[in-house]
C-alpha cells in the first residue's frame, strides 16, 4: 500500500476517535446537567483550576470567567467559608477523601445547598492534583426541610391531642367514680328495703308481690355488677403495663380449677396445650384468660358433653396465635362486630348472666399490648376466640 493510503486511514481513524470522544463528552455534560452535578480539577503545581459546564451553572458564574478559588469562595456562604476551607485542608493533610454539605449565597440573596466531595492525588510526598464534584441539592434540601417542619407540626399536634385525651380520660374517670358512688348508695337502699319487705311483709304478699320484690332485688344486683364492671374497664386505661414472662399454660390450669370448684357437679373436658408462654403484663393477661375461659365455662353450661380448649399455633409470618374454643351456645356471626363493645350482649339475661363487659375488657388489654383479638362462632355450635401478642 502507498503512504497516501496509510495517511488517509490514520486521518479517518483519528476523526472517528475525535467524534466518539465529543459524543462521550456531550453525554457526560448532559448527564451532569440532569443530575445537577459538576466536576472540577485543580493542578497544585500550576494552581490552574478547571470547572465543568455544570459548575458554572450551579455557581451562576458566566462561563467566560476564568475559574479561580476566589470566584468559588465568594459564592460560598460567609458563615460556611471557614468550614469549607478547613475541610479541604484536612483532606490534603490526611490524604483522606472528604464529603460535606454547605451553602452558597447568590448575589440576589438566594441560598443554595450543595454537596461537595473530593480527594487529592500525590506523587510520593508531593500533592499534585485535587479533584472533586459539586452537586446542587437545593430542591432536595427544601423538600427535607418541608418534611421536617411537617413532622414537627405533626408531633406537636399529637402532643396536643395526647394532652387533650389525658384530660378527657381524667374527666371520664372522675365521672365514672362519681356515677358509681352516687349510684351505689341508692342501689343499696333499694336492695335493702326490698330485702326488708320480703322478710317482714313476705306473709302479706301474694305470689305476684313476691315476684315483684324478687325482680327488684335481681335488677339492683345486676346494676351493681354493671357499675363494678364499668369501674374495672376504666381502671384498665390507666393501669401501667409491667412486662414479664407469663406462663399461660399454668395460668389456664389454675383458672380451670377455680371454675370447676364453683360447680363440682359439672363435667367439662379441658384441653390445654403445654409450653404456652408470652412476654406481657401477668395481671392483665390473667384478666384476659379469666374472661375467655370464664365465658367458655358459662356458655357451655347447657351443653351435655362440654369441651373447652386453650391452644396455640404459629402463623406463616411467625406470629403465635392463641385460641380459646368451646362447644357451647355460640353466637351469630352477623353480630360479630358487637362482640368487643362494652355492654353489648348477644344472649338474653335469662339465658346467661353477665354485663357484656368481659370481651370489651379482653379487647382493651390485648390492644394495650399491641396485639390483636377476634372471635368466630356459630349458633349452637360453640365459639372460638383468637388473640396474639407482638
Amino acid at each position: 500500500r502507498s503512504l497516501v493510503q496509510f495517511t488517509m486511514q490514520d486521518i479517518t481513524l483519528r476523526k472517528r476517535t475525535e467524534a466518539a470522544l465529543q459524543e462521550s463528552e456531550a453525554r457526560l455534560k448532559e448527564a451532569q446537567r440532569m443530575a445537577r452535578v459538576g466536576n472540577w480539577k485543580r493542578d497544585l503545581t500550576t494552581e490552574e483550576l478547571t470547572w465543568s459546564d455544570e459548575i458554572f451553572r450551579i455557581f451562576e458564574v458566566d462561563p467566560s470567567v476564568k475559574p479561580s478559588y476566589k470566584a468559588f469562595i465568594t459564592r460560598v456562604h460567609p458563615e460556611d467559608r471557614t468550614l469549607v476551607t478547613s475541610t479541604y485542608q484536612h483532606s490534603v493533610d490526611t490524604r483522606e477523601p472528604y464529603e460535606r454539605v454547605h451553602r452558597l449565597l447568590m448575589p440576589d440573596g438566594r441560598v443554595k445547598h450543595v454537596r461537595v466531595a473530593g480527594f487529592t492525588e500525590f506523587d510520593g510526598d508531593l500533592a499534585v492534583r485535587s479533584v472533586g464534584t459539586v452537586q446542587d441539592i437545593t430542591e432536595v434540601h427544601t423538600a427535607e426541610e418541608a418534611l421536617k417542619r411537617l413532622n414537627e407540626e405533626l408531633e406537636q399536634r399529637v402532643a396536643e391531642r395526647t394532652r387533650e385525651m389525658s384530660v378527657l380520660n381524667r374527666e371520664l374517670e372522675a365521672f365514672a367514680y362519681s356515677v358509681s358512688h352516687d349510684l351505689r348508695t341508692p342501689l343499696r337502699s333499694i336492695d335493702g328495703y326490698a330485702s326488708l319487705l320480703e322478710e317482714e311483709c313476705g306473709v302479706l304478699l301474694n305470689d305476684d308481690g313476691k315476684a315483684y320484690v324478687n325482680r327488684i332485688r335481681t335488677s339492683s344486683r345486676r346494676m351493681g355488677r354493671l357499675i363494678s364492671d364499668l369501674l374495672a374497664l376504666a381502671h384498665l386505661n390507666r393501669a401501667e403495663l409491667r412486662y414479664e414472662p407469663v406462663d399461660l399454660t399454668r395460668l389456664a390450669h389454675a383458672i380451670a380449677r377455680e371454675l370447676a370448684s364453683t360447680d363440682p357437679a359439672r363435667t367439662v373436658q379441658w384441653r390445654i396445650d403445654e409450653g404456652m408462654q408470652v412476654w406481657a403484663d401477668a395481671g392483665l393477661l390473667g384478666v384476659v384468660l379469666q374472661n375467655l375461659l370464664g365465658n367458655a365455662w358459662k356458655y357451655t353450661g347447657q351443653t351435655a358433653s362440654a369441651v373447652i380448649s386453650f391452644s396455640h399455633t404459629t402463623l406463616d409470618d411467625g406470629t403465635v396465635e392463641f385460641c380459646v374454643r368451646d362447644n357451647g351456645a355460640g353466637f351469630d356471626m352477623a353480630y360479630a362486630e358487637q362482640l368487643f363493645e362494652p355492654f353489648k350482649r348477644l344472649h338474653a339475661h335469662h339465658e346467661f348472666e353477665g354485663s357484656g363487659v368481659g370481651l370489651a375488657t379482653v379487647h382493651r388489654v390485648i390492644e394495650r399490648h399491641g396485639g390483636r383479638v377476634r372471635g368466630e362462632g356459630s349458633v349452637g355450635r360453640g365459639a372460638a376466640f383468637y388473640f396474639s401478642l407482638p
